[in-house]
């Protein structure tokens, strides 16, 4: 836990010293600020959010994250969410955003088939655009940088651990959204730990209604008896309650990680349900495409490296009150 909050600490206190440092020259020591912080006189620039996100606990640090920093450069933030997860309406709301012709674009690369051709006509554009959360696999993305989790890493991590806690004798790999890029990177990160070791891993399709859902998973471990192991690629309780619900049911003890974070999963790690969560820190998600992405319109300053990770960590049950701590305060979701 002092390793994670570190590293958060100081990727942040980086950023924004960086940002200062570079604002010293140019900005005079007598200009006036406003209650946001933002020096008069200082250009302004618009940084559009169109993430393929929803109204939850997972998406809102990643929001204050970006408004957080936007009061530190004086840049106007604007963002933009759906009510479920929608490829279609995800593409809609960033076609909206090149209408208006923001200097920046962040967004979520999720499905890159979709996504990336708008991103590149944002670029055409002029469009200074940002990753977040999601990362394109290919070598060449339409974005100046990425800001997230390494998902491959995410996926052997969950390996790693359900290792640790006792060799498996069989593990779902539960997939939220089976048209996610980043998702089945943590699955086969997953399987490239598990599989050498004779493990048997499962893609399995946990999307759907409630009930849609908890009929998936029953399925699963009625075919799949033996099958004591779950990496879960999302901790919203859409999804783990039924899973909590399904493996509190059978004969045997499931060793259950979930990835992101929730209220629900981190009173299952306290209580014992569950093994441990892996997060990836949105708020830093949120609020570092901000200020790089005001440094590159500023000056137009990037670092040698395009990608910047905030993730993963493990998080078990010596983390998880701490932890909770965070979420109460919406900086860690």
């Amino acid at each position: 836990m002092k390793k994670l909050t570190t590293l958060a600490v100081s990727l942040a206190v980086v950023a924004s010293l960086a940002f200062l440092a570079a604002c010293s020259s140019s900005a005079s020591s007598s200009a006036k600020t406003t209650a946001t912080g933002q020096a008069t006189g200082q250009k302004s620039f618009t940084i559009y959010f169109a993430p393929e996100a929803i109204p939850n606990s997972f998406w809102a640090p990643m929001h204050a994250g970006a408004v957080a920093a936007g009061k530190l450069t004086g840049d106007k933030i604007v963002w933009t969410q759906g009510t479920s997860f929608d490829t279609a309406d995800t593409v809609q709301r960033m076609q909206v955003a090149i209408a208006s012709h923001p200097d920046a674009l962040v967004v979520t690369d999720l499905v890159p088939s979709a996504f990336d051709p708008v991103m590149a006509k944002a670029k055409a554009a002029g469009i200074a655009v940002f990753d977040a959360n999601a990362q394109s696999p290919s070598a060449n993305p339409p974005y100046l940088m990425y800001f997230g989790a390494n998902e491959y890493q995410a996926g052997q991590l969950a390996g790693n651990e359900l290792l640790a806690s006792g060799k498996p004798a069989r593990v779902m790999c539960g997939i939220v959204d089976i048209t996610s890029a980043a998702l089945a990177q943590r699955c086969a990160g997953l399987a490239s730990v598990l599989t050498p070791k004779g493990v048997p891993v499962d893609k399995v399709d946990v999307s759907g209604t409630p009930s849609e859902i908890t009929a998936k998973m029953q399925a699963y471990f009625t075919a799949h008896p033996t099958a004591n192991g779950v990496y879960l690629t999302a901790a919203d309780p859409t999804w783990l309650q039924p899973l909590l619900n399904v493996t509190g049911s059978l004969s045997h003890h499931v060793s259950i990680i979930t990835n992101d974070n929730s209220p629900l999963a981190l009173s299952a790690i306290q209580s014992g349900k569950m093994a441990g969560t892996i997060i990836q820190q949105q708020y830093l998600q949120g609020f570092l495409p901000v200020i790089y992405a005001d440094l590159y319109l500023r000056y137009g300053f990037l670092p040698a490296s395009k990608q910047v990770f905030t993730g993963p960590f493990f998080v078990n049950k010596s983390d998880a009150s701490s932890i909770s701590a965070l979420v109460q305060q919406g900086i860690q979701g």
